[in-house]
């Protein structure tokens, strides 16, 4: 995990270099996964953003798999807060106005979550 406070902006990167969200999704939602075939949205991008609007453990929980669909929602509800997580061959990203997902040749073999939320001078403080 690293993080940066430079100016008004606070960034934070965390990397977990496990499976992966889309081979993770795979294997423990192939229902998902098989509607996704049909849909011709085989693409990681996909599996990434199904997995921050379902977010739900593979473990099935009810109080894990919550953080990555609530660090989501918290940059959607702040202007000009920007999240993007990237696993394997995809990512998606999400801001208070507009989402994107693109595919890449190569995977980052993981996931790796960048958050970058502006802050007022009151937090400002409160960080220092």
């Amino acid at each position: 995990m690293f993080s940066q406070l430079k100016g008004e902006m606070l960034t934070v990167a965390f990397c977990d270099l496990g499976r992966g969200i889309p081979s993770t999704l795979r294997e423990k939602r192939p229902a998902v996964w098989e509607r996704f075939l049909l849909l011709g949205k085989q693409r990681d991008a996909y599996a990434i953003e199904y997995s921050v609007q379902d977010s739900i453990s593979r473990t099935r929980k009810s109080f894990r798999g919550k953080g990555l669909g609530q660090i989501v929602s918290l940059a959607t509800s702040i202007d000009g807060s920007l999240v993007s997580v990237f696993s394997n061959y995809g990512m998606y990203t999400k801001s208070a106005t507009q989402s994107k997902k693109t595919d890449y040749r190569d995977s980052i073999t993981g996931t790796l979550i960048y958050w970058k939320i502006p802050l007022t001078s009151k937090e400002k403080s409160w960080s220092q």
